[in-house]
């Protein structure tokens, strides 16, 4: 796409908001004035995105990116209920090469409390910087004898076209009021297992989680964690191991202190998370 086209539709959409202020009040319909609008709301924070470096490039792809959100977050509010649960983000980069991530949620059975409901969800993404995929999941969520029970499986395939790797994942996860388990299997197919650089990846391989709150210290918790993998020859394996203990003080501070062991070697480690709300 030529320079000037991604700056003729910024340039479009600011005058069309000029245009809304000026011309709505006398004679423009709701039609018109919400169209102005919506180009308006997708220019206005492109051009400012763009002006400390001048590149109308910038502008342009900050302009349309933000204009199809924009639309379909005003389709959502006028279409049918299921569209509200399907989620759409959309980016384009230097050379104008979109990246796409679409996930969506369906309720398959809810009780009329809501108090038990399963669902069917999954997405798709495309990277242009050499990445696509997709995902598929079923889960549960509802209570048993008081206690919060949550289920889930999840399976996906991802192409690292530029890696020449395809990724295949199987998962599932179980909350039981306190308790939470994780596991994970996952295998990639190298289209070139001989070269240099997958001889020596990790490619096969599984996670597993363990982690439960402390009995009357809701603010403590234990997790356990193994995770093994393989590389491509088949001969050298890698097990991590990693046991921690977590106080979260508030919702914003949480200390983490453990112990980790991978290839025969142990190690201890102390990290604190604090998280700092800047405002809008």
């Amino acid at each position: 796409m030529p320079w000037w086209q991604p700056a003729r539709l910024a340039g479009v959409a600011a005058a069309s908001m000029v245009v809304a202020g000026t011309c709505a009040p006398c004679a423009a319909s709701d039609a018109e004035a919400e169209l102005a609008q919506w180009l308006g709301a997708a220019a206005a924070p492109a051009l400012q995105a763009a002006a400390p470096v001048n590149d109308p490039a910038l502008a342009g792809r900050e302009a349309l990116g933000r204009a199809l959100s924009g639309g379909y977050a005003r389709l959502q509010r006028v279409g049918p209920a299921w569209l509200d649960r399907v989620r759409l983000e959309v980016a384009f980069d230097p050379t104008f090469q979109p990246y796409y991530a679409i996930s969506a949620r369906q309720w398959l059975l809810r009780t009329a409390d809501r108090d038990a409901a399963i669902d069917l969800h999954g997405g798709v993404l495309h990277d242009p910087a050499g990445r696509t995929g997709g995902h598929l999941g079923m889960g549960y969520h509802g209570r048993i004898r008081g206690r919060e029970v949550m289920w889930g499986a999840q399976a996906g395939i991802e192409d690292k076209w530029l890696q020449e790797l395809e990724r295949y994942t199987i998962g599932t996860e179980l909350k039981l009021g306190p308790l939470e388990v994780r596991a994970s299997a996952f295998d990639e197919i190298p289209q070139n297992p001989a070269s240099r650089q997958i001889a020596a990846r990790r490619l096969d391989g599984y996670d597993l989680a363990i982690g439960a709150r402390i009995p009357y210290l809701p603010w403590a918790s234990l997790e356990a964690h193994r995770s093994w993998q393989i590389v491509a020859n088949g001969e050298n394996a890698i097990t991590r191991d990693r046991l921690s203990l977590r106080l979260t003080a508030r919702a914003a501070l949480a200390i983490e202190a453990g112990t980790q062991d991978e290839a025969a070697l142990r190690s201890w480690f102390a990290q604190l998370r604090c998280r700092i709300d800047l405002g809008s």
